[in-house]
């Protein structure tokens, strides 16, 4: 069985049993993989940068001792809204063999390959700030597709 570790992140709790919630559902796709929960990691309160985040802090402490086989996200936004922090903290979790399940939003290899690409054009100053946003939109909307309404 791989070892599985939980992150959650809330900005708001004035949503009932919104944290509980998730945890089950996390906790049942575990168990559905052959896996178990061996950490809980949940952080609440509205951070700027995950160095604020005391439990993102010590899942990544974890990756790296060897403590998880894989990491479970409910959604991308919970790990980082900003694309290069999302990038930075998926090669922290991957370079120490951990795999990053992000569970209603399944992210591919393809889009980490463009945020990648991305990240090493801005930092080389070939795009412009609103061609960065351009092309990190476009590289999002391939993978998701545009937003529905219901």
């Amino acid at each position: 069985m791989k070892k599985v570790g939980i992150y959650i992140y809330r900005a708001r709790v004035d949503i009932p049993n919104i944290i509980e919630a998730q945890l089950q559902k996390l906790h049942d796709y575990a168990v559905a993989s052959d896996g178990t929960v061996v950490e809980k990691y949940i952080d609440i309160g509205r951070f700027q940068s995950y160095k604020r985040r005391s439990a993102l802090r010590r899942l990544i402490s974890d990756c790296k001792a060897g403590k998880l086989d894989e990491v479970l996200v409910l959604r991308v936004r919970h790990l980082s809204r900003k694309a290069e922090e999302f990038l930075d903290l998926y090669n922290r979790i991957a370079e120490n063999h951990v795999a990053l399940n992000i569970v209603e939003e399944p992210i591919s290899e393809e889009l980490v390959n463009l945020l990648q690409i991305i990240g090493v054009l801005k930092e080389k100053g070939k795009l412009k700030k609103e061609e960065l946003i351009g092309a990190g939109c476009k590289a999002l909307l391939n993978e998701y597709g545009p937003k529905k309404t219901e």
